[in-house]
């Protein structure tokens, strides 16, 4: 099981790796942006400030084939919001979304990106553009209940860890977390991946 997590600024994608890391120790978890901070020995906002946006996407692109190279059992990895590359072979990439990602939100402690909009705006602006990158990108959407739930990881790996042997197609669907605590919901599902 190889899993990159996509999707738009505080959907809770480092939130739930950081969850799937305490509760299941033999699952290697990985945050690209905390990643890329040990390996070029500086904060994310230093390397946008420096070196622009394109060479920090370049270096995103870069650290994600690196790891799919070095990483050969069970991992998951989340991308940065911007995160516009290609996903590596082999993983699949879940769309994480919360049903306020279309309200927006607003961050003081992350990078501003459009500074002659405001912050709402800026990530409005972004979210338009990146959902039809998440969509292409992703195998399967997620959707996490707003807040912290104690039992988030569980739900989210009981969909993923053991995915049906037969090809997705263009099969699209989405896991609503907040039904997944359901056992009827579970079987369903379960039924499902072994139809596709």
């Amino acid at each position: 099981m190889r899993i990159a997590l996509v999707g738009a600024r505080g959907s809770g994608k480092t939130t739930l790796l950081d969850q799937i890391a305490q509760l299941y120790p033999n699952i290697k978890t990985i945050d690209l942006d905390r990643y890329i901070e040990a390996e070029k020995g500086q904060p994310i906002a230093n390397i946008f400030t420096c070196f622009g946006e394109p060479e920090f996407r370049r270096i995103e692109e870069e650290c994600l084939k690196e790891l799919s190279k070095k990483i050969s059992e069970q991992v998951i990895v989340a991308v940065g919001a911007g995160y516009v590359g290609d996903i590596p072979d082999g993983f699949t990439c879940v769309w994480i979304q919360r049903s306020t990602d279309l309200d927006g939100r607003i961050f003081l402690d992350r990078p501003r990106l459009d500074p002659d909009l405001n912050e709402l705006e800026e990530y409005l602006h972004r979210y338009s553009k990146r959902r039809q990158v998440y969509k292409k990108q992703s195998n399967f959407q997620y959707e996490l209940p707003e807040g912290e739930h104690p039992m988030q990881a569980e739900a989210f790996l009981s969909c993923f860890l053991n995915p049906p042997e037969k090809p997705y197609g263009d099969f699209d669907f989405t896991v609503y977390s907040e039904m997944a605590e359901q056992e009827e919901f579970l079987k369903r599902l379960i039924d499902l991946c072994q139809v596709c």
